[in-house]
């Protein structure tokens, strides 16, 4: 039997180094690494089921199983924290000096355009959180129908934004300032008219000059069906084959495209002359290539002052990853990080009290 589950517990080994070294290996290289960064939470839970059973036999080849865990620590503490959950912190009692920067994917505020939107609730939580600089992604507003830029242009006491929109339907992206926007951009990652773009800002305060980058990494664009078949997969009710292969198409495509896109910002970010911050919907979770190729040099907001155990800011259907983060180049200080657990939008809104050096 103890062969048995040594054997089992090399497996293990395995598996999560793997799953580790898919953060690091393009998979424009091996793409299938990219699957198996993907798996990291559920390999690590059954890993750690593993720890356990040799710790508490009291046996030395525990250390094994547990340093492959440890090897892996700067995924590990992007994706878990011991911090206790924080509340949010009104942007009236912060001092003066700290900047806080939110990044929202308001999902065209719960397409808007439907009678049962939740764009009221969208707009309460951005008017709870009162952030100076507010990135918008799956952004949506139209004239004559959903005036998202006359309502947040209120609600955050500013009439400094810069909006894109990347289609006719009204849908884009946009980042509104507290403080005066002195140049705004756009990194079109393709010309297909979809919101997986990035945009940026400019931007002054107390005489210094910052740099916001709001992003929107390609989407597996996944359809209600396919993820309501997960959902059967996972429960056993199926064993229909096909689906799968189309999923498993729509990811490795996703992998590869988000890949290039993360070496374009990266590249202009490398010649940006301020301080920055990179923020968004990065589709791709702590443990991916996409997300550790981005944070490269950066630091990471959550891993800095991040709380709660396990991070979520997706919630779709089974669906729960950490898929938007913060990163800050080194000139910046982190003071909090924050993630909103409230349903309005298919994502949780997320922000960082940031301050310059």
């Amino acid at each position: 039997m103890t062969k048995i589950i040594k054997f089992i517990t090399i497996l293990s080994c395995i598996a999560l180094l793997l799953s580790n070294l898919g953060a690091y290996v393009d998979p424009r290289t091996f793409w299938p690494l990219a699957f198996a960064s993907l798996a990291y939470v559920p390999v690590l839970a059954g890993h750690i089921l593993i720890c356990c059973y040799w710790l508490i036999r009291r046996s030395a080849f525990a250390l094994v199983p547990l340093c492959c865990i440890f090897i892996g620590w700067p995924i590990l503490s992007g994706t878990f924290s011991l911090s206790r959950k924080a509340q949010v912190q009104a942007k009236a009692g912060t001092p003066d000096s700290l900047v806080r920067v939110m990044t929202y994917n308001v999902h065209a505020f719960d397409e808007a355009f439907r009678a049962t939107s939740n764009s009221s609730k969208v707009l309460s939580l951005i008017d709870k959180i009162q952030p100076d600089i507010a990135c918008f992604q799956e952004y949506y507003s139209v004239p004559q129908h959903f005036q998202a830029n006359d309502s947040l242009k209120k609600i955050l006491h500013t009439k400094n934004f810069h909006f894109v929109q990347f289609n006719g339907d009204g849908v884009g992206m946009a980042i509104f300032s507290k403080y005066p926007i002195i140049k705004s951009g756009v990194l079109r990652f393709s010309e297909d008219g979809d919101g997986n773009q990035c945009i940026y800002i400019d931007v002054l305060k107390n005489n210094r000059t910052f740099r916001v980058y709001s992003v929107h990494l390609e989407s597996i664009r996944l359809k209600q069906t396919q993820i309501n078949y997960m959902s059967q997969v996972i429960k056993g009710k199926t064993k229909q084959l096909r689906p799968s292969k189309q999923i498993g198409g729509q990811l490795r495509r996703a992998f590869l495209e988000r890949a290039a896109q993360v070496d374009m910002v990266k590249e202009h970010s490398a010649s940006c002359p301020y301080p920055y911050v990179i923020c968004g919907d990065f589709n791709d979770p702590p443990s991916s290539y996409a997300f550790n190729k981005m944070a490269a040099g950066l630091l990471s907001t959550y891993r800095e002052k991040g709380n709660g155990f396990y991070a979520v800011t997706l919630h779709k259907g089974f669906l729960r990853y950490q898929i938007d983060h913060i990163l800050v180049s080194g000139n910046w200080n982190v003071s909090s990080h924050v993630i909103i657990p409230e349903q309005a939008s298919d994502h949780y809104p997320v922000y960082a009290d940031l301050s310059l050096n």
